[in-house]
């Protein structure tokens, strides 16, 4: 998985069309006590790719919109902290 303060690239076995609403429970660590949260986000697959092997594909997922305003600022951070 590859997040960004903007959105997810993931692969799976699954399949998801372009245009599918996606939720992810992403728990992070933020901060030098690392303190824990719980950023729930909705997002949408933005884009499909098959060039994987076997059944697997990439999926590109949009945020959309986040269970608080901090859950973006909290993602921002974490991915910030993690380069």
């Amino acid at each position: 998985m590859d997040v960004s303060a903007e959105g997810v690239f993931l692969v799976s076995t699954e399949h998801f069309p372009c245009g599918t609403e996606v939720i992810f429970y992403l728990p992070v660590e933020i901060g030098t006590k690392k303190k824990n949260s719980l950023c729930i986000l909705t997002g949408k697959v933005v884009r499909v790719d098959t060039r994987y092997e076997g059944n697997l594909r990439g999926y590109g997922i949009e945020f959309l919109k986040a269970n608080s305003m901090s859950a973006l600022e909290q993602i921002q951070i974490f991915v910030r902290e993690a380069k």
